[in-house]
């Protein structure tokens, strides 16, 4: 998982799991100990794909309409037959994009062609190491586009055939964020690292509007990414289900992906989730999206930014945001004052108040909840109401503070 501020290129979060305890280190197994962000190459599968659209929006190769010929679900190229999970013949480019079409990517990437695709991706970072201060990382795998072949470039096109870490793939993301320009992610605040290379323009700010606008109907209309959905806000993502590579060649082993931005127009938030070989279901759809979004809810909610609980409610009654109409939206209510037992000492009652408001409450006295369940109101709470504050040392034991939503 790699959490991002956009605007500062700052990692706000940096996690793998399972975790360990770095206190009993020769308990734990050189594995758990692994920065998978770091060091692990993955084929990132169809996550890449909005950075085979920018570059051919870019290369005015296509537009959003452009209608592909995605062979009904069957492609035959070389030796090797391309399949798509929806099946479909002509598709505008932006639904090729919304169903993730492997067979339309692999159309877009040919027409593009082997050494403009190339060259974009080396301009974004996917064949060097990210600019991030740590004792060790790795720089991807990417053959010269004079090594592919036809299937090696259709391949590429929909993320399998190129090797990336989740740190590179994060900051090639960054550049769509960040209006076409690159922006090298940060790990150290104090001291101040040596000052970054200045922004490259790899696409024009237009480009980056279009490709965003593209990942935010993969999410809000009815596209891959739409477990990720938060009523109120407007999230701009992409999923990924890439085959794994074993001796034998391709297997039952998938890595499953998300990368959503918020908003989806203007983003200052990115995340990227990354989940190796899940049982059973293996979409990335089903598998990381929903992770992404808890990650985002409560990121979201220790920043004040989730959205009012009514307008959320007007908002998750639509099929998407675009078909809210404004008038219809509630006027913004007075909210109710929580029922404070013993002010400064006591546990209020914040039961029945919008997650948005019990979050202020609390986090105005120094306690971070733990919030179970997806909705945006408060059913329940653990300490009940008038028990005493937790106290930092509780906190670390039992004594969590826990919101339940529904």
């Amino acid at each position: 998982m790699v959490v991002a501020d956009v605007k500062s290129g700052d990692i706000l979060a940096l996690a793998n799991y399972p975790f360990f305890n770095p206190n009993i280190y020769g308990k734990t197994s050189a594995s758990d100990r692994r920065n998978r962000a770091a060091l692990d190459i993955y084929e990132p599968g169809s996550t890449l794909k909005p950075i085979l659209f920018a570059a051919a929006l870019e290369e005015a190769v296509i537009e959003p309409d452009t209608l592909v010929d995605c062979e009904n679900g069957r492609w035959r190229v070389g030796r090797k037959t391309i399949r798509d999970h929806h099946r479909a013949r002509w598709l505008p480019a932006r639904k090729v994009l919304r169903y993730s079409s492997n067979i339309g990517s692999a159309k877009i990437a040919r027409d593009l062609g082997a050494d403009a695709y190339y060259s974009y991706l080396v301009k974004l970072g996917l064949t060097e190491k990210p600019s991030v201060r740590l004792p060790a990382m790795r720089s991807g795998m990417l053959r010269p586009p004079s090594e592919w072949t036809e299937v090696d470039q259709a391949a590429i096109a929909f993320g399998q055939g190129i090797g990336t870490t989740a740190l590179q793939l994060a900051q090639a993301f960054m550049c769509i964020a960040s209006g076409g320009e690159t922006r090298p992610l940060r790990l150290v605040k104090d001291p101040e690292s040596p000052a970054p290379k200045p922004g490259v323009r790899v696409f024009s700010r237009q480009t980056a509007q279009t490709v965003l606008k593209l990942m935010e109907e993969v999410v809000e209309m009815d596209g891959t990414g739409r477990r990720a959905r938060i009523p109120g806000i407007t999230m701009a993502g992409k999923t990924g289900t890439a085959q794994k590579a074993g001796p034998g060649g391709y297997g039952d082993k998938y890595m499953s992906s998300f990368v959503g931005m918020v908003p989806s127009l203007d983003p200052e938030l990115l995340i990227l989730c990354m989940v190796d070989e899940p049982k059973g279901i293996d979409y990335g759809g089903i598998v990381a999206a929903p992770v992404a979004r808890e990650v985002f809810v409560e990121t979201l909610a220790l920043r004040g930014k989730l959205p009012d609980a009514q307008a959320a409610s007007a908002l998750a009654d639509a099929e998407t945001v675009d078909e809210v109409n404004p008038e219809a939206l509630p006027q913004q209510a007075a909210l109710p004052a929580p029922k404070v037992i013993e002010p400064g000492k006591r546990v209020p009652d914040v039961k029945g108040l919008p997650l948005r408001r019990a979050l202020d409450i609390l986090l105005k006295k120094g306690i971070v909840p733990v919030i179970e369940g997806d909705g945006m109101t408060v059913t329940g709470q653990r300490p009940a109401p008038g028990a005493p504050w937790p106290e930092p040392a509780e906190e670390a034991e039992d004594d969590v503070f826990i919101l339940q939503l529904s």
